[in-house]
């Protein structure tokens, strides 16, 4: 997961940026909506790439509190759509 996630993850923030015109920070947000690339199909590409990588990561530790930590990060970022 984290191999396949991670360059999806800088992918989309150089879209993001790049693209956009902006950043990803709430402070300096993207001047052109972003519609290429993972953006085509996702809204939050990073947010997805993020928690897999967080998965992929507790899978290979075998660490559950990175499980607890991914399903507390996905929740988070689902809290945040609202």
């Amino acid at each position: 997961m984290i191999i396949v996630e991670c360059p999806g993850l800088v992918d989309s923030f150089a879209r993001f940026a790049l693209g956009g015109a902006g950043d990803a920070r709430p402070i300096a947000p993207t001047q052109k909506l972003v519609v290429t690339g993972l953006y085509r199909y996702v809204r939050n590409p990073i947010y997805i790439a993020v928690v897999a990588v967080i998965f992929g990561q507790a899978l290979c530790l075998v660490d559950w509190r990175l499980l607890w930590y991914g399903r507390a990060t996905l929740a988070f970022f689902f809290m945040s759509l609202w």
